[in-house]
């Protein structure tokens, strides 16, 4: 095996092992104990030049298992672990942190079940948000205050504005979101386009409630259609109303288009991630209980029927859909994006996704940040450290933390009126 793939076995198997001792409450995240190799290109530069970078530096020594490997071009070339997106990104940059998700598909049931929860709540929370901001969009955009009257002009401005939105109506054509509709009937003309979409997520998250920062109890129907005009009223007064309600719209408009984008994906890796884990299953059956990391590191040991079983555990665990490696920002998650989900949907992204995994405590503090908003207790461990960089800017050293810092900062502000103390 390369360099690189012992390295990342030895990594995995004690990270693998401290996964499946600990008990649940003390694993904030699908992501906490992934394992981290901050890979050299010493063609480029040193060890010691690549470990100048301190936002890099700090980002992987918070890492449970993290690591350092130095590698000539001819090595990395050579490599048939290293993907060649990290490959083409050591080249561009002479190093670069690779990091291995660690989504144990040997527990399939619980695996399963938390994957299914997670796109539930995503898909609650886009149906709620809906219900609870399309007036109001509407009205601002139309400039006027019958918060019934929802116009074309509307529409075309969510059609530019929110991408996500129309591509997971195009998506719902086929029934899955929007009621199924007879062939010949008045309604079907309908189907798959962006009104009655929306139409149809507003009439689910009509049940739903939400609750505010500092109220007692959560609302829903009129009442929180309500609340979210007082938010409105309250931004459009006051020397700084223009930008106010500037920014109002943006973040409402972004809200609905960031949960469309993530139920899209959300679904989109559930799907793969279940159909790799009864690869996963075969691939354990054949190990009869040989430690998959432990047979890669000693291939000769076990034979080729063994070292395959276990490539195919492993490799199950990084399908293309929930890795995202890849350029294309209309199927990859942003930092800021994922903060919204963790924010809003009290979902730990990184089961839908294997992006930005270094931002661990940062996204972590973002659920936890959402949680509070809503009134629930929470022990604010990751909070913190994110309240920590909004007093201190000096103290952010990354830019995906800068993202993650200004939507901790400035969502709750115009989304739920919450007033920092």
């Amino acid at each position: 095996m390369s360099k690189f793939g012992n390295c990342l076995s030895n990594l995995s198997l004690r990270a693998m092992a401290r996964h499946r001792e600990a008990t649940e409450d003390l694993v904030p995240s699908v992501a906490t104990f992934a394992p981290a190799i901050m890979v050299v290109n010493l063609t480029r530069c040193s060890m010691e030049e690549a470990w100048q970078d301190n936002g890099m530096r700090l980002a992987l020594s918070r890492r449970q298992f993290h690591d350092r490997l130095g590698l000539t071009e001819e090595e990395i070339a050579a490599d048939t672990v290293i993907t060649p997106v990290d490959k083409a990104a050591l080249l561009k940059c002479g190093y670069h942190v690779i990091v291995q998700p660690l989504v144990d598909l040997q527990e399939t049931s619980l695996g399963r079940r938390q994957l299914s929860a997670a796109e539930a709540s995503i898909t609650e929370a886009l149906r709620v948000w809906t219900y609870a901001l399309l007036p109001a969009i509407a009205m601002q955009i139309q400039g006027t205050s019958r918060s019934a009257l929802i116009t074309d002009q509307t529409y075309d401005w969510l059609s530019e504005q929110a991408q996500n939105l129309v591509r997971l109506a195009g998506k719902s054509a086929a029934g899955k979101d929007i009621p199924q509709m007879e062939p010949g009937s008045e309604a079907a003309a309908w189907a798959g386009d962006l009104p009655s979409f929306l139409s149809a997520l507003s009439d689910a998250g009509r049940k739903l409630s939400l609750k505010f920062p500092e109220e007692d109890a959560p609302r829903k129907g009129e009442d929180l259609r309500a609340k979210v005009n007082a938010i409105t009223q309250g931004m459009s007064v006051g020397q700084h109303k223009d930008r106010n309600m500037k920014h109002l719209l943006t973040m409402r408009i972004t809200t609905l288009d960031v949960l469309a984008k993530a139920k899209r994906i959300a679904t989109k890796a559930v799907q793969s991630l279940i159909k790799e884990s009864s690869n996963s299953e075969k691939g354990y059956e054949r190990l009869d209980g040989l430690g998959p990391y432990h047979v890669l590191r000693n291939p000769d040991a076990f034979g080729k029927r063994s070292a395959g079983a276990a490539k195919k555990v492993i490799q199950a665990q990084s399908p293309p859909s929930y890795v995202q490696q890849t350029s294309d920002v209309d199927n990859r998650l942003s930092e800021s994006e994922l903060a919204w989900i963790a924010l809003l949907c009290d979902v730990d992204p990184f089961l839908i996704t294997a992006q930005h995994i270094l931002l661990h405590d940062e996204m972590i503090g973002m659920r936890e940040w959402g949680n509070a908003l809503r009134g629930e207790k929470v022990t604010p461990c990751f909070l913190l450290h994110l309240e920590a960089l909004r007093r201190n800017p000096d103290a952010v050293e990354a830019p995906g933390q800068r993202m993650v810092v200004e939507v901790y900062e400035l969502l709750p502000k115009y989304l739920m009126l919450e007033a920092r103390g």
